[in-house]
Formats: structure tokens, C-alpha cells, sequence
């Protein structure tokens, strides 16, 4: 799931893993996602030279700074790389890169001539995945037409000579709402965020691999419990499909029965309903994964 869902599929580009993987679910995140991984014109490097600096490593070489970051505890290595790196837009310091060794080339271009293995596949993603990224933007209050159509513009912005074109198409098709509606135009925000990260990169990587494959699922999820506990606004959130597929609405009291120190299943007030879409959702991946 997420980022999860990208190195799941990352597996199906790879010439190491042939023989390997005998099918893949990948939920919300895909490598051909922009944030995915980093294309041949991206580099990591510049971002662990940072990460060095920041722990106290040697700077005059590769070599000598993989030396010394790995004598640093993981934890600070994990600590710093997370809070203090500056993280380029629209994706990690820490995406996958395509080294030549495991991935070989871009995994957008490699569906679109369909090498990559024929192995079954379930992918999709939630209705307002791209919701969980409001989360410092005051989006409670709603976004003015004027943020908007900035938030648009940043987008197309990175897309380089076609800039003008993906304007254009973005406003086309996310247009503001012609009554001003600030609640409006946070929700137009959040299905061009959904559309652009996640449902977008699966419906493409699912139509080339469906060429290819004849066992290849798509899914929406859409269902909201009572118990989500971000607002409503933010409609089906990213990952919120993990409760079901996991069973949680079947626990009883306990909010996280095998002993793990979390709060996310701290309200529990599951329906019947919610019990009928776990109940689903396990019983279509089971038989996937048992039969592909």
C-alpha cells in the first residue's frame, strides 16, 4: 500500500526477480506514479551528501561518506533523512532510483511496450486518497479560488515545455466552482491530488498490464466507516482500505490485538456494513492470491 505499492510493482520490471513473484496487489501507489521513483534526470545523490552533513560525515567523496554513515545508528540516519533533508516537490529525497542493476529503465516506458512480467495483478486506490496531504493547508476553511488555481499552476509548472498545455487541461478539468464555493474548490483540490498521485497512475499501469495479462483487476474503494477519525471532508482517506482488508472490523474490544502501541483503532464502532466490505475485500484477495 503507498509506497508499498510501488516497490510491489518495482518487482515486476526487475530482471532479478524473474521466477520470484507469482502476483502482486498493489494499493494506492504504483512505479509509475511521479512520486514513485526517480527518473534518469533525477539523482539522489545531492540529498545523501545532505543527509551526511547533517550526521557529521565526510563530504569529498562517495566512498568515504557510505563508509561513515554506516557506522551511525539507523535511527538517527532515519530521524534526520525524514525531518531535516529538504525533500523535493512532488516526491522523495528517498524514491527508488533506476540504477541499471535492479531497475533498468522507467517503468512508465516499460508498461507502455509491455516488458514486464506476466504475472496477475490487483491495483487501485481510494476516492480521496490525495486528501491525506491537506493535512497543514488549512484545508478545514476551505481554498479560495485564487489558491486554487496556484496549486494548478505549481503542477503544470513542473511539467517543463508543456507547461502552458498542462495548465490549461488541469483548469479545464478542474475548473472552480463559478459560485466561489470554498468548500468546493478544497474538494476540486483533492480530486485533482487523488486523480494526478494515485487513481490516474493505476488506471494506466492496470490498462497496459491488462493487455498483457488477462488476470488484471481494477478497484475503487469508497466506503467510509463511522469510525474514520480525520473529517469528513476528507472523504475516503489514503490507506483506509487496511482496516478491511486486515479484518479490523471484526475485533472485538481490544484496539489493536496483537500488542502494538497505536491509537488508530481507538474508537471502535463497526457495523455491520463495515463487516460486509471486510468480509469482501479478504475473500476477493484470498482467492486472488490463491488463484490468481
Amino acid at each position: 500500500e503507498s509506497s508499498g505499492g510501488v516497490a510491489t510493482t518495482l518487482h515486476l520490471f526487475s530482471p532479478l526477480t524473474k521466477g520470484l513473484v507469482h502476483g502482486v496487489i498493489p494499493q494506492s501507489g504504483q512505479a509509475n506514479s511521479y512520486w514513485g521513483i526517480k527518473r534518469q534526470h533525477e539523482t539522489a545523490r545531492p540529498y545523501a551528501f545532505e543527509l551526511g552533513r547533517l550526521v557529521g560525515c565526510p563530504q569529498q567523496s562517495s566512498k568515504a561518506l557510505i563508509t561513515c554513515m554506516r557506522g551511525k545508528p539507523y535511527s538517527e540516519l532515519v530521524q534526520r533523512g525524514e525531518n531535516d533533508v529538504s525533500s523535493p516537490w512532488f516526491t522523495s529525497a528517498w524514491a527508488p532510483v533506476i540504477d541499471g542493476y535492479y531497475i533498468l529503465e522507467d517503468p512508465l516506458e516499460l508498461i507502455r511496450r509491455g516488458k514486464f512480467w506476466k504475472i496477475p495483478m490487483i491495483t487501485g486506490a481510494n476516492k480521496e486518497d490525495g486528501s491525506d496531504e491537506l493535512n497543514d493547508t488549512g484545508a478545514e476553511n476551505g481554498y479560495t479560488r485564487s489558491y486554487l488555481l496556484s496549486q494548478l499552476f505549481e503542477y503544470s509548472r513542473k511539467r517543463e515545455n508543456h507547461q502552458g498545455f498542462m495548465y490549461d487541461a488541469f483548469t479545464q478539468e478542474y475548473h472552480p466552482d463559478p459560485y466561489n464555493n470554498v468548500d468546493r474548490h478544497r474538494d476540486i483540490y483533492i480530486e485533482f491530488n487523488t486523480d494526478h498521485s494515485y487513481t490516474a497512475p493505476a488506471i494506466e499501469h492496470s490498462l497496459g498490464h491488462c493487455r498483457q495479462v488477462n488476470n488484471t483487476y481494477f478497484y475503487s474503494f469508497e466506503h467510509r466507516s463511522i469510525n474514520c477519525p480525520e473529517p469528513v471532508w476528507k472523504g475516503v482517506i489514503h490507506g483506509a482500505e487496511l482496516d478491511y482488508m486486515f479484518g479490523i472490523p471484526f475485533f472485538k474490544n481490544e484496539t489493536c490485538p496483537w500488542g502494538c502501541h497505536t491509537t488508530r483503532w481507538a474508537k471502535q464502532n463497526w457495523t455491520n456494513q463495515d463487516r460486509n466490505v471486510s468480509l469482501t475485500m479478504m475473500t476477493l484477495w484470498a482467492n486472488f492470491i490463491k488463484m490468481g
